[in-house]
C-alpha cells in the first residue's frame, strides 16, 4: 500500500468515531522515505475472506522468492529490494487492553491476532532474508526487527488469552469446502479434513451440527459457517508454524563494525532477551537433530517447523561444527561487547 494513500486513510479512520477498531502505522524503521506499508489493517479488516487469504498468505512466500532471484542475480545483493526492511506496517490503535475488551468485537479481536501473526512472519522472513548481508546499517535494522517481533509476540500472548480458538487462515479449510447447504456440505468437510490425517471424535448420537462445533470459529458471523481442523494452545505452539528463522540468522549475533562515517550514529545493541530469542530458535534445532529416530517422528510432530526436512538431511556432525559451536562463540563475543 502507498504510503501517501495510507498515511491519509489512516488519519481519515482515526478521525472516524464510528470505527472501534482503529488503524496505526507501526515499526516504520525509514520513516518519510518508506514508499510503502506491506501488511495492512486493510487487507484484513472488513475484507471479504477469500480476498484477504489470497493477499495475506502467500506474501512471505512470494518474497522469499523475490529475494532468492535477486541474490542470485546480483551474486548476493538485495540492494533492489532493501527498502522493504525498513517499512512500516498499518496495524491497530493499541491502547489499554481492557478498555480494547470492552469495546472491540469479538471478531475484531480474531483479525488483531491475524494482524499481528502475519505481521511476526513477514518480519521473521526479513530477518531471514537479510541477515546474510553484512552492511552495518542493514545490521541495525535487523536488530530493530527482531526486538519487533519480540514485541509483537508479546501482544499477541495477550491478545490470545481472549481468542483462545485462534487459527491462522491457513490452517482453516478452503472457503470452497464451506456452504450453508446444510448436512451434506458439513460432512464434506468432516470428509475432507479426516483425509488429510486429522482425528476427529464422532460421537455416536447427536445432530452433525453439534458433531463439527470444534471446528467453527470462536466468533462466526451470521451466514459463514467456518470450520478449524487444528487447535494451537498459545503461542508457543503458533511459533512453530511460523517462517522459520534459518541457521544463518546468528549471523546477527556478531559484534558490529563501524565504519568511520557511522561511528557518531546511536548503535542499538542486542539485549538479553534478543540473544535468548534466536539461540531458543537453535536449540530447537539442535532437539530435532539429536534426538533418536525412534523419538523424532513425535518430536516433529510436536515442534512441525517448516525446516525439519532439510534438517533431516544434514549430518550431525557437520550441524553441530557449522551452527551450535559458531553460535556460542557469536552469542559469547555479542555479551562481552556488551560489557
Amino acid at each position: 500500500m502507498d504510503m501517501e494513500d495510507a498515511t491519509e486513510k489512516i488519519k481519515e479512520d482515526q478521525a472516524n468515531d464510528e470505527i472501534s477498531f482503529k488503524p496505526e502505522l507501526w515499526m516504520n524503521l525509514d520513516n518519510e522515505s518508506a514508499p510503502i506499508s506491506v501488511i495492512s489493517y486493510y487487507q484484513i479488516h472488513n475484507v471479504e475472506e477469500m480476498k484477504r487469504r489470497s493477499t495475506i498468505i502467500p506474501l512471505c512466500s512470494m518474497f522469499n522468492l523475490m529475494q532468492s532471484c535477486e541474490k542470485r542475480l546480483t551474486g548476493g545483493g538485495l540492494e533492489d529490494v532493501d527498502g522493504l526492511l525498513g517499512c512500516g506496517v498499518v496495524l491497530f490503535q493499541l491502547t489499554d487492553l481492557e478498555i480494547m475488551t470492552r469495546e472491540l468485537r469479538p471478531e475484531e479481536f480474531e483479525e488483531a491476532c491475524n494482524l499481528l501473526y502475519y505481521t511476526i512472519n513477514w518480519f521473521r522472513e526479513l530477518i531471514t532474508s537479510f541477515s546474510t548481508l553484512k552492511e552495518s546499517d542493514i545490521h541495525q535494522k535487523l536488530i530493530l526487527r527482531l526486538k519487533n517481533v519480540l514485541l509483537l509476540e508479546a501482544v499477541l500472548a495477550k491478545f490470545l488469552k481472549h481468542v483462545p480458538l485462534f487459527v491462522p487462515f491457513e490452517f482453516q479449510p478452503q472457503p470452497s469446502l464451506m456452504s450453508s447447504k446444510g448436512t451434506s456440505s458439513r460432512a464434506h468437510v468432516l470428509d475432507a479434513v479426516s483425509s488429510q490425517g486429522v482425528q476427529i471424535h464422532r460421537s455416536s448420537s447427536g445432530p452433525l451440527d453439534s458433531q463439527v462445533d470444534v471446528f467453527k470459529a470462536p466468533f462466526k458471523k451470521e451466514n459463514n459457517n467456518r470450520f478449524h481442523t487444528v487447535h494451537f494452545d498459545g503461542l508457543d505452539d503458533l511459533r512453530h508454524q511460523m517462517r522459520t528463522l534459518e541457521v544463518h540468522t546468528l549471523s546477527i549475533l556478531r559484534p558490529l563494525e563501524l565504519v568511520e562515517e557511522e561511528e557518531d550514529k546511536e548503535e542499538v545493541k542486542l539485549e538479553y532477551e534478543d540473544i535468548n530469542y534466536l539461540l531458543r530458535e537453535l536449540d530447537q534445532k539442535i532437539e530435532f537433530k539429536l534426538t533418536s529416530s525412534g523419538k523424532r517422528k513425535s518430536l516433529e510432530e510436536k515442534i512441525a517447523s517448516n525446516d525439519t526436512f532439510l534438517m533431516q538431511k544434514t549430518e550431525v556432525s557437520q550441524f553441530m561444527k557449522e551452527h551450535y559451536i559458531q553460535a556460542i562463540l557469536l552469542a559469547r563475543s555479542s555479551e562481552c561487547r556488551k560489557h
